[in-house]
């Protein structure tokens, strides 16, 4: 009796080691399954070659008219720029900006025109007449400028100027002149850049193609040449064996 009874009776940790040798426990087998399911997008990587892409676009020629012009090549945008050739320059850079960083430069780098501007006539520094003079200028060329082309030309002109004129301001004057006149300069590009897209919205809009981008001619090699840049990089899958053991592990 003692024998069959030794037969028949297993030691408990022996029956369990046996069973894992011959069959997968059950929690690891649970996590092996959910490994192969759980995936987790790669870290994108650096592609040198979408870089270098980029690069190529951008200072592809189409890139650089769209640059030097920055207006649709159209007919209702045909006097905003200067047209030689292929090469289309925007009027109101043009003419406002080299104006705008000269007189500064001229009144750090020429003594002489650093005493005429701060010279006092007629009540005031030379300076704050300057201002005015380019501020009627810029402001009534903006209002009468529908008129003629020549005024509208003057009018940016003026406002280049003008806006250099605040420039020595800042540069020359005590610091009350100099806030009033940064607040104004700034306040005033701000206006002139919101004003200038809403007037390039509005003349789209009224253009028989409606300021769809897509099919307008004016935009539409310039959208689908910007198309070509693609920096997104595609993710590959990659499993993420971690963390699917640690949260099976916890639960």
């Amino acid at each position: 009796m003692f024998g069959v009874y030794s037969m028949t009776t297993n030691n408990p940790e022996e029956s369990t080691n046996n069973k894992i040798g011959t069959e997968p426990n059950l929690k690891t087998k649970e996590i092996t399954n959910q490994t192969e399911l759980h995936i987790k997008p790669k870290t994108p990587q650096k592609d040198k070659g979408k870089f270098w892409r980029f690069l190529k676009v951008l200072f592809h020629w189409r890139t650089l008219r769209l640059l030097l012009s920055h207006h649709p090549f159209c007919e209702p945008f045909e006097n905003h720029t200067y047209n030689l050739g292929k090469i289309r320059l925007c009027r109101g850079c043009l003419l406002s900006y080299p104006p705008a960083y000269a007189l500064p430069l001229i009144y750090l780098f020429w003594g002489a025109a650093n005493d005429f501007f701060t010279l006092t006539a007629l009540w005031f520094q030379n300076i704050w007449w300057f201002v005015i003079g380019f501020g009627i200028l810029a402001i009534g060329g903006r209002f009468i400028g529908k008129y003629s082309i020549v005024i509208k030309d003057l009018s940016k002109f003026g406002r280049g100027a003008w806006s250099g004129t605040f420039i020595i301001v800042i540069l020359s004057q005590h610091w009350g002149f100099k806030i009033g006149a940064f607040v104004l300069l700034f306040g005033g590009l701000t206006f002139l850049s919101l004003n200038r897209g809403k007037d390039m919205e509005r003349t789209c809009q009224e253009c028989e193609w409606q300021a769809n981008y897509d099919i307008c001619p004016g935009w539409k090699d310039v959208a689908e040449h910007l198309a070509q840049v693609n920096l997104k990089s595609e993710a590959k899958p990659e499993i993420d064996s971690t963390n699917i053991a640690q949260e099976t592990t916890k639960e």
